[in-house]
């Protein structure tokens, strides 16, 4: 506490001790008990006073870091608007090409759909191949078998020839011991016997050639087996084929759907986005009242500032002065006394509407 709020304190405690009556008054009471509530918020204020400076330094401060970063914030904005014109030019070309996609994503599935089609017949038709194929073993069999019997004749006729062989040696042989001189019979002999040499050669290369052509007609029908199993598989493999294209045609209306979400989200995120811009100018455009505002509220607690000084000089030195007060009984009931006026009333009326009635007639007549 003060000393001079001290004094006041102690002054009025005196004045209540030198007045009889007045220290057990409830006015008394009131005005010891204010006083020291008064002489303490003074003492307080005196000592909260160079915190306040401190604490006004402390705000002038941390508005001019304020107004420097109002001035970051404004470059960084600038930097987002531009970041910002940037990405709405990015989402005009992720619509353009999501609308590109789409349409592809169309024309895939038309395609897919006509592969679908085809494979469905290649379904139809392989089981005509299947027949076909069938067919073909069939008579590839009965080549074979008639190959065989081919060959057994051949066989048949080889053993005739050699039969043949040996007999005309035989008649050469037998020949030569009748006649040496038949010069003539001796020569058809062997023209004979040359002719039937061929003949056997000739023989034999039948015999080999059915031989080849009855191995290649096994071969053909071991390759129909194969061909009719692998017939068999591909007629599998195209309806396996037709099921995987049914669900590439179905993933690809997924994928159309999906295209239109993200083309219609794109959409609203450029709408967002120009919103986002609308909104990052009028940003902009309040920045500069609010850094002015800033530099006010700067000078204003400079004054304020000042004017704490002035105030905390002012408290000091009205406590001192508060000391010369004489809070005797006199001064006492004049403060307490209501303010009475001292008048003479020219036309007295008995109530107050009586004297107003010719404002009233006035006015209405007027209005």
């Amino acid at each position: 506490m003060a000393p001079e709020s001290k004094d006041v304190v102690q002054g009025i405690k005196k004045l209540g001790e030198q007045v009889p009556g007045l220290k057990d008054s409830p006015e008394y009471q009131q005005l010891v008990a204010g006083s020291e509530r008064v002489a303490g918020g003074l003492s307080d204020l005196a000592g909260q006073t160079p915190t306040l400076a401190g604490g006004t330094d402390q705000i002038s401060q941390g508005l001019k870091d304020a107004l420097k970063g109002s001035t970051d914030l404004e470059a960084g904005l600038n930097g987002l608007l531009e970041g910002q014109k940037k990405v709405y030019g990015g989402t005009q070309g992720v619509v353009q090409g999501a609308n590109q996609l789409s349409a592809g994503a169309e024309k895939v599935a038309d395609g897919t759909s006509r592969v679908a089609s085809g494979n469905e017949k290649l379904a139809d038709n392989s089981g005509a191949l299947a027949k076909g194929t069938k067919a073909v073993a069939d008579g590839t069999n009965s080549v074979a078998s008639g190959n065989k019997k081919l060959a057994d004749g051949s066989g048949a006729v080889a053993n005739g020839s050699r039969a043949l062989a040996d007999g005309t040696r035989s008649v050469a042989e037998g020949s030569e011991a009748l006649t040496a001189g038949s010069g003539a019979v001796a020569d058809g002999t062997r023209s004979v016997a040359d002719g039937n040499k061929a003949l056997a050669e000739g023989t034999s290369t039948l015999a080999d050639g059915s031989a080849a052509l009855s191995d290649g007609i096994g071969s053909a029908a071991s390759g129909s087996n194969e061909l009719a199993s692998g017939s068999g598989k591909l007629a599998d493999g195209t309806g396996e084929l037709a099921a995987g294209t049914g669900a590439v045609a179905a993933g690809n209306q997924t994928v159309m759907a999906g295209w239109n979400q993200l083309t219609a989200g794109a959409n609203k995120l450029n709408e967002g986005m120009i919103q986002v811009s609308d909104g990052t100018n009028t940003v902009k455009t309040g920045w500069g009242p609010l850094a002015d505002g800033v530099h006010r509220v700067d000078g204003g607690l400079g004054a304020i500032k000042d004017g704490s000084k002035e105030l905390a000089a002012g408290l000091s030195g009205g406590a001192g002065k508060l000391s010369n007060i004489h809070a005797d009984q006199p001064n006492i009931d004049m403060f307490a006394a209501p303010v009475q006026l001292s008048g003479k009333a020219i036309h007295a009326f008995p109530k107050y509407r009586y004297a107003n009635a010719p404002y009233i007639l006035s006015l209405a007549l007027f209005v």
